[in-house]
């Protein structure tokens, strides 16, 4: 088994909090408190293992002691309470060409089944002068796990491979909206969250969107404003490719500065040839419903909406 741990960027890695659960301040009384959490965040930030950053660690766990050892180091310390809240997009891919006839380099020996999960971590101090009161110092963030699991002969699931990537949490965990107990708090906090990975204002991976889908950045980072899920989002990134900006800069004028109605328009053009000007009377007429949309243009006559 191998575990390593990636950051995706600096303020990804654990650090302090400003207040806690009950927005009482994070002072000098909790000092004990901020000093494991410092010790947590360097042990995370000595241990970033991201090629994508130009970023390699030495310390990649391997093997089961190994592995348990730096579970506990990076991820869950003793005098911590984690919790996962996993994101609805988990999947899983099997994979295998075992069934190739002759040798190949690319041939796997066994098959691989591929989990991958995404959530946000919660890590609560279980301080003593705290535990009754609720009012713990508590700190969130995005988390992608990404792990290999293989089958060995006799029936038993073994993990070959474990890959943690954190991300900074865009919600505002540190002060909650609502006073109450820690629960209550994290679910709060949580609700905020739509997005994981906050694509929002990510303009690394707009870009790595951008150029897959042939869409510009600036128009994926917008869109990204709108959507509640990247499966959404790359719906609506698969109906716009090719459209050029200057488009969008069209549309928007007409939808006067709207930047949705001007995306939907350009969406409404690319897939059903509609004019702009056509294509936002639609857009407006079916208070921009997209699946009435849709409805609209299959009931047309001679329209026949491309494949998206």
């Amino acid at each position: 088994a191998i575990l390593s741990i990636s950051l995706s960027s600096p303020e990804a890695a654990l650090s302090t909090p400003a207040r806690t659960v009950k927005s009482s301040p994070v002072g000098g009384t909790q000092r004990n408190v901020v000093r494991e959490i410092v010790s947590f965040r360097l042990k995370q930030t000595e241990s970033n293992h991201n090629l994508l950053h130009g970023v390699k660690s030495s310390v990649v766990a391997c093997g089961r002691t190994k592995v348990c050892s730096q579970l506990e180091h990076w991820l869950y310390p003793k005098n911590f309470l984690v919790e996962h809240f996993v994101h609805s997009s988990a999947s899983a891919s099997f994979l295998d060409n075992t069934y190739l006839s002759g040798p190949s380099p690319a041939m796997m020996k066994v098959p691989v089944t591929v989990v991958t999960l995404h959530g946000v971590m919660a890590w609560t101090h279980l301080s003593p002068q705290n535990q009754s009161s609720n009012d713990r110092v508590v700190i969130y963030r995005n988390f992608s796990r990404l792990i290999s699991v293989q089958q060995n002969d006799a029936g038993r699931w073994l993990i070959t491979n474990d890959m943690v990537s954190l991300y900074p949490f865009p919600g505002d965990a540190a002060s909650p909206s609502k006073k109450g107990d820690a629960n209550a708090s994290t679910q709060i906090s949580l609700s905020e969250c739509r997005i994981l990975f906050s694509p929002r204002d990510d303009r690394s991976r707009a870009e790595v969107l951008g150029r897959k889908k042939n869409v510009p950045m600036e128009v994926v980072l917008a869109l990204s404003q709108h959507v509640s899920n990247d499966a959404e989002l790359i719906t609506v990134l698969n109906d716009i490719g090719g459209v050029p900006l200057s488009m969008y800069e069209h549309c928007a004028t007409l939808a006067g500065e709207n930047i949705l109605e001007s995306i939907q328009v350009c969406r409404i053009g690319n897939r059903f040839g509609l004019a702009p000007e056509e294509g936002l009377e639609l857009l407006r007429r079916v208070g921009g419903n997209w699946c009435a949309v849709e409805e609209a243009m299959a009931a047309a006559v001679g329209v026949t909406p491309q494949a998206s």
